[in-house]
């Protein structure tokens, strides 16, 4: 028995292996997508009498240890007669965005940066982390006392932006795996960074998606995801671009909390938020109110139920007295 030279059996042949070939693709992707290899998400370093399951809930917002494993400076950013202009090519003038804003940063205190449409509360926030290279900014930025290095900066912040860009197939354990990697310094030990990798699935409330693939999260997992991969870098201070887009009541509402948490850790935490609910506005501690033209309105702490700032807009004639409406614990707040 020899090999056959039919030419016949060629075309029959290139069929075979085209179906072949399709057939192994479509196995590769059904395994790609439903079968994982688990590494251990090894709880030899943890100890289980004392971290109970919950131990990351809503009703332990105060856990200032949890994202302490590892070192990292604290920083007050302040910031006085901030500017920012651009020129406007196609009428050959220049537009003033930002006008003699002033602030400050500090740790172990979370920020709202407020504003209608257009107001400049983004801009504001891209100019003082560095992510305007166009235009011309003016006015004295400072952190912890002495002006601004960019370059020693860069490496003390993060920055998570309103949509995450992370490979779909893979689990938010291995995605955080590969952002502790590439970020954090290169003396980490693969101890600290195992460690601090499972501080941040606890902080962010995603210990039990440790091992789901970012396609099955939901909205609010994911932007978790985006924001755990920031603090993977261990920032002393963190901007967050509006972290409650395109989420419901309860997600926005985990979502907060765990930027809470991470700014009770003892970090610096600024973000852009549009029309919050009273029970997110009530987390924050700070305020800064713009207006459309990027003029400001209000800087300063909320106190107790926004006390500090109703305070402050009730010594104006011309704004109607607000009062809380309801418990102490949520009510609106209506003027009369």
């Amino acid at each position: 028995m020899g090999f056959s030279t039919n030419s016949a059996y060629i075309g029959l042949g290139l069929v075979f292996l085209l179906g072949y070939a399709i057939v192994l693709s479509l196995l590769t992707m059904v395994a790609y997508a439903r079968v994982r290899h688990q590494h251990a998400f090894t709880h030899k370093v943890e100890n289980t009498a004392s971290t109970p399951p919950d131990a990351a809930s809503l009703s332990v917002p105060s856990e200032r240890s949890d994202l302490n494993s590892l070192a990292f400076a604290p920083v007050t950013l302040a910031f006085r007669d901030l500017s920012y202009t651009i020129q406007v090519k196609k009428q050959k003038t220049t537009r003033q965005l930002l006008r003699g804003i002033h602030g400050c940063f500090e740790p172990g205190t979370l920020t709202a940066l407020m504003g209608s449409s257009g107001a400049g509360k983004t801009t504001l926030m891209d100019v003082i982390a560095g992510r305007k290279t166009a235009g011309v900014i003016d006015g004295d930025l400072v952190v912890n006392g002495h002006p601004m290095d960019r370059k020693t900066f860069n490496n003390l912040m993060g920055y998570c932006e309103q949509f995450d860009n992370y490979e779909e197939t893979a689990t938010v354990l291995e995605t955080f795996q590969f952002c502790a990697a590439l970020r954090m310094p290169r003396h980490t030990t693969s101890l600290q960074r195992t460690v601090f990798v499972r501080d941040v699935l606890v902080m962010l409330e995603l210990h039990a998606k440790a091992h789901d693939q970012i396609a099955t999260l939901s909205q609010g997992e994911r932007k978790r995801v985006t924001i755990g991969g920031e603090l993977l870098s261990n920032p002393s201070i963190l901007f967050l671009d509006e972290p409650t887009t395109g989420l419901d009541s309860r997600a926005a509402t985990i979502v907060m909390e765990c930027v809470k948490r991470i700014a009770q850790s003892g970090r610096t935490v600024v973000c852009t938020i549009h029309q919050p609910s009273t029970v997110l506005f009530e987390l924050f501690d700070k305020l800064l109110l713009l207006k459309s033209g990027g003029r400001l309105v209000y800087y300063g702490p909320l106190g107790l139920e926004s006390s500090d700032m109703l305070e402050y807009f009730g010594q104006f004639e011309d704004v109607p007295p607000m009062h809380v409406n309801g418990s102490s614990t949520g009510g609106r707040r209506r003027s009369t």
